[in-house]
């Protein structure tokens, strides 16, 4: 009787199935090696036998084997290859600050940093003015002139023009006589004039600066010693700030070769709610309003101790429910709107429950910054009224019509109803009504149950 194990690429953003990159099938023992492209890979490993087996995993270099949690933790940090080129980037441009006041060590300093930072087949002078966001605020005019003063390169100064275009106010608006009017051929000369002059004295003043022994000079040194130790004092943290911002405004991101290995990097938030006492019948175990600020794709995952557990995820701007396969939220991406996505978990609880038993949610993303909960925590206590009676359906299969009042001004009210009778799939159908009459508009439709995401009130 012979034995299967299986390797195969995975992700838990991502419901397709790829093919296997290696397949053991043995009736006693085998053994073969996984040659891996450079990067980092998550693989899961099936294995099918008849009494059992035994797998050991050799490798030349680190790696984690374990459960869902043991592997996930670790892919919330940054690849290998990314804090290795983030750091030679850091080492490269600390050098090249560290070198500011030697001519002779400048030249080869440069040259290091640009060929850290830039890969192949990108040659772009703006990369160097991303490391002003190592300090993770904006710079000041002389922050700035010595950051300049360091790559060289006056042109960086003009592009940038939300750092150099001033908001006019009101002492400063233009007079009366130039509103609505098109500038004279004169007046556009001369602009022209002042702006050449002033791009030429800023050339001059950064040249100056890249001199020994000049008055600029020593204003640009004076100011890396005191902005300097402050970004060194987090190295790690800000260089892999500096690259994930060089690469985020880099068109092209996808020749890093620490992009490739983005497909396995998880960011992930655990959300987890009591399951109700109540053996036996249906509950309602989660309902909250996320909102999303960023468009971004997201993935939740659902841990229940009880089998019979469904969530449902609404856009209340909409009211539309978020397509599901299988029983389970398909990955998404989620955008920004006005009353959030409503997550709603129902489930149908067994006759014996065990004792503290715990729902999770877990929201799998590729970021940070995931969507928030519009509250500190989550409630697992909810107003419930049950209603139970016999009844007959009449000539046109209406079983029975109940009126509801919800108060659904709030962002977030939602109202959740679970119809159950002989018919393992009856079909509930809700929509705004006038009082005393029998006529609704076409509103939710469900079997057995129905979710009305909360909406803004006319």
């Amino acid at each position: 009787m012979s034995s299967v194990l299986i390797v195969q690429p995975y992700s838990w953003k991502s419901l397709h199935s790829q093919p296997p990159v290696l397949t053991i099938q043995t009736t006693c023992s085998g053994a073969t090696t996984l040659k891996l492209s450079p990067g980092r890979h998550v693989f899961s490993i099936h294995t099918k036998a008849a009494l059992g087996y035994h797998v050991r995993l050799c490798s030349e270099t680190p790696f984690t084997f374990g459960d869902e949690e043991a592997v996930m933790s670790q892919l919330t940090k940054e690849s290998a290859r990314f804090t290795d080129q983030a750091s030679s980037i850091w080492r490269g441009l600390s050098r090249l600050v560290s070198s500011f006041s030697d001519e002779q060590d400048q030249p080869a300093a440069r040259g290091t940093l640009e060929e850290a930072h830039c890969p192949q087949n990108i040659n772009t002078p703006q990369e160097k003015r991303k490391h002003r966001k190592a300090l993770g605020r904006k710079l000041t005019s002389e922050e700035r002139f010595a950051v300049v003063a360091l790559t060289i390169d006056p042109s960086l100064l003009a592009n940038d023009p939300k750092i150099h275009s001033p908001t006019l106010d009101g002492a400063s608006k233009p007079p009366e006589s130039w509103s609505d009017r098109e500038p004279t051929d004169g007046e556009v000369k001369a602009a022209v004039v002042l702006q050449a002059a002033f791009r030429g004295h800023s050339a001059r003043k950064i040249l100056n600066a890249s001199k020994s022994g000049t008055k600029e000079k020593l204003t640009a040194s004076k100011i890396f010693l005191d902005m300097w130790p402050k970004v060194e004092s987090d190295a790690a943290k800000h260089a892999a700030l500096l690259l994930r911002y060089i690469i985020d405004h880099s068109e092209g991101a996808e020749l890093y070769p620490c992009q490739r290995d983005e497909w396995t990097r998880v960011t992930f938030a655990d959300y987890s709610v009591s399951l109700p006492d109540a053996a036996d019948s249906w509950v309602l175990v989660f309902r909250e309003v996320f909102q999303v600020h960023k468009e971004m794709q997201l993935v939740p995952k659902v841990y229940s101790p009880v089998p019979n557990c469904l969530l449902h995820v609404i856009n209340n701007d909409t009211g539309e429910e978020l397509d599901m396969l299988f029983n389970k939220v398909a990955p998404h991406v989620y955008r920004p709107n006005k009353l959030g996505y409503s997550f709603v978990a129902e489930a149908l609880t067994p006759e014996s429950l065990p004792s503290g038993a715990k729902w999770r949610m877990r929201l799998i993303g590729t970021r940070e910054h995931l969507p928030k909960l519009s509250r500190k925590t989550p409630l697992n206590v909810f107003s419930v009224k049950e209603l139970r009676d016999y009844y007959v359906p009449n000539d046109k299969n209406l079983t029975a019509t109940f009126p509801c009042a919800c108060d659904c001004r709030r962002p977030g009210n939602n109202s959740v109803s679970d119809f159950q009778g002989r018919r393992i799939d009856p079909s509930v159908r809700s929509g705004p009504g006038e009082a005393g009459r029998r006529q609704y508009r076409e509103g939710s439709r469900g079997n057995s149950c129905l979710l009305l995401p909360g909406q803004q009130s006319p």
